[in-house]
């Protein structure tokens, strides 16, 4: 019984531990410090299904890059979300309708 009550106190004793340093690494002061949140620390996991052909292509594109699939995928959305490139879009956009004589 008392064998319990230690492993349980020693196992209650190190998650307390982990949680202060988790707490104090990451503390919102430092992370603006650091100039980045704790949001930003936390990710999102999720399956995400792919044809064969776009496997390939951002298998090839991480690999020419030297970043994993993961990253890669990352850097494409987050381009796709930047201001320059829906700038770029609606540049282009806005050329080919000129181009057409739409507007």
């Amino acid at each position: 019984m008392s064998e319990y009550i230690l492993n349980t106190n020693v196992s209650y004793f190190i998650q307390s531990l982990a949680t202060q340093v988790y707490y104090t690494v990451f503390s919102p002061a430092i992370c603006k410090d650091w100039r980045f949140t704790v949001a930003d620390v936390e990710q999102v996991k999720f399956v995400l299904r792919l044809p064969p052909s776009l496997h390939r292509k951002i298998k090839r594109a991480a690999k020419s890059n030297n970043t994993s699939m993961n990253k890669e995928i990352s850097n494409i959305l987050n381009e796709s979300f930047s201001k320059s490139t829906t700038d770029k879009t609606l540049a282009d956009l806005i050329r080919r309708l000129e181009k057409r004589k739409v507007i």
